[in-house]
């Protein structure tokens, strides 16, 4: 069973990845860091 949550952090945007389109690099970011990650507390 999967839950959908909606969480709230702050996204650190490399310096040499500013030039590029920052939607994309947000979400690559955010893949990187939590994608395949499990939380004892949230699950």
């Amino acid at each position: 069973m999967y839950y959908k949550l909606k969480l709230n952090d702050k996204v650190r945007v490399p310096p040499e990845r500013m030039g590029e389109d920052l939607n994309t690099v947000i979400l690559d970011v955010l893949q990187e860091q939590f994608e395949g990650s499990v939380d004892k507390e949230m699950g």
